[in-house]
């Protein structure tokens, strides 16, 4: 069973054999049938920014390919426009597809780069989550503490006043003994 990538890829190929006989036969037409050597070969470029975007440096074969082509081909049919311009067009082929894959690369340097930053984020937020919800664990924890905490001041608090109460009382008590002690005495 083929792979996502692979099918996506026999996709492009297949694709880009169709552009590439596209311009072949469009130079035969424009040439040799029509006469025009100009304009039409601004589509080449199609196939060459595509390749290279898609292949990066790898997709640097189609516009060797199509500059090698199209020199051959003038030179093959012995065109009566002049060599130098198919030699230009070439030159710009191979420098705008080296120009474009090299932006690819760029492109999908930062794409990768996205990715994994996606990914720690993703990682990163997990993480968060779990630190909010032990959080909140804590927190009820030491509401409960506190409910607690609280209820055993108010006890320890009763406790006081129930013994200061009762020293009070105890001291005034002596004091009373005291004052009867000293009144059976006399």
């Amino acid at each position: 069973m083929e792979t996502d990538d692979l099918k996506e890829n026999r996709k492009k190929l297949s694709f880009m054999i169709a552009l590439i006989i596209a311009c072949i036969i469009m130079t035969y037409v424009f040439k040799i049938k029509l006469g025009i050597g100009r304009i039409y070969t601004h589509l080449f470029y199609i196939p060459i920014i595509l390749a290279c975007l898609w292949w990066e440096k790898r997709g640097l074969i189609v516009p060797v390919f199509l500059a090698s082509f199209l020199v051959v081909f003038h030179l093959i049919f012995r065109m009566e426009e002049v060599l130098i311009f198919d030699f230009f067009r070439a030159i710009m082929f191979i420098i705008i597809g080296t120009f474009t894959a090299y932006l690819s690369k760029l492109l999908n340097k930062s794409r990768r780069q996205i990715i994994e930053s996606h990914s720690k984020l993703k990682g990163s937020y997990k993480q968060l989550k779990e630190s909010e919800r032990k959080l909140q664990q804590q927190s009820k924890e030491l509401k409960k503490s506190k409910k607690e905490l609280e209820q055993r001041v108010d006890e320890l608090e009763r406790f006081h006043q129930i013994v200061v109460g009762r020293e009070l009382k105890m001291a005034e008590l002596k004091d009373i003994i005291k004052h009867l002690t000293e009144k059976r005495v006399k």
